[in-house]
């Protein structure tokens, strides 16, 4: 198993598909360096092809997959007939949910929370990070640091390696004096 790779599946409405997008815009400093997958469909790449059954079993295989499983909050989750299914089929397949509640969010759906494993979390990137550790528990969650930190080193020597230093304008170690006074 990667340690550094999470896969993860968001419950949105197509109709409110930025706050998904705001998800990953959370995600994105920490993505450089650990790899999330998104197995959630949005509304730019929806399942051709799919009848309501087929498509349920797709969406009940993703949902499976996925180590952890967010539910946007906003009031639309109690609107959406699909977004109640997803929950459903996450809390069967003993799934991490995490209820995320979007920015300037004053009331919170309780499709989205009752079945949370967690309290709501609010649209920080620190909140959403700690939920991310709690849900892949003590060992998992510090295999998980541990190897983002790895990529860290390795970018810091790749970077290095192809951005030598500049050179000096005086190979010596100090400049020669000029009238009493080093020249820079």
């Amino acid at each position: 198993m990667q340690t550094d790779r999470i896969i993860i599946f968001s419950s949105h409405s197509w109709a409110y598909g930025d706050h998904r997008d705001g998800l990953h815009d959370l995600l994105s400093p920490w993505r450089k360096n650990a790899d999330f997958i998104d197995h959630s469909v949005p509304a730019k790449h929806p399942l051709q092809g799919y009848q309501n059954k087929a498509l349920a079993r797709e969406l009940v295989r993703r949902i499976s997959q996925a180590d952890i499983f967010f539910a946007l909050a906003g009031m639309y989750a109690n609107q959406s007939d699909w977004m109640k299914r997803e929950i459903d089929w996450a809390f069967a397949h003993d799934k991490y949910i995490i209820p995320l509640i979007p920015h300037h969010q004053q009331r919170v759906s309780r499709v989205a929370t009752d079945f949370g494993s967690c309290a709501p979390v609010h649209w920080r990137s620190n909140s959403v990070k700690a939920a991310i550790f709690e849900a892949l528990g003590p060992a998992r969650a510090e295999n998980f640091a541990a190897a983002i930190r790895r990529r860290n080193l390795i970018a810091a020597v790749a970077h290095a390696a192809l951005n030598p230093p500049p050179r000096r304008r005086f190979p010596h170690a100090t400049p020669p004096l000029v009238s009493g006074r080093r020249p820079y």
